[in-house]
């Protein structure tokens, strides 16, 4: 995904409704902005944030949960991040980072898998 717009993970009811996935080892490569509730990969796509990339849970209570496939290497050359009171979750798989990965603000979290 390239450009200034943003994908927007929306929830319903408290429970996480929005998704990006794909057919096992499919490619994401971030170069804008994913924000919001829901999941990215599904175990199925290899996640690549880009430099310009941003994937940000920023709803208070919510969940961004990267669960990338687990037969390759995910990366994060950008920035990854909980702000609003949200959590982003590392679920499963290896990732190499060069970039940021953090939790700003009351209530934020970035939480890691039991390893």
């Amino acid at each position: 995904m390239s450009g200034s717009g943003s994908v927007v993970l929306t929830s319903t009811n408290n429970q996480w409704t929005g998704y990006i996935n794909g057919v096992g080892g499919s490619v994401l490569t971030n170069q804008s902005n994913i924000t919001g509730w829901g999941t990215v990969g599904d175990g199925n796509v290899v996640v690549n944030n880009a430099s310009n990339g941003v994937i940000n849970s920023n709803i208070s209570g919510g969940n961004i949960q990267l669960n990338p496939y687990t037969a390759a290497t995910s990366t994060n050359a950008g920035l990854m991040e909980a702000t609003n009171g949200g959590t982003l979750t590392m679920s499963n798989g290896t990732w190499t980072n060069t970039g940021a990965i953090e939790a700003v603000g009351t209530n934020s979290s970035v939480v890691w898998p039991a390893m």
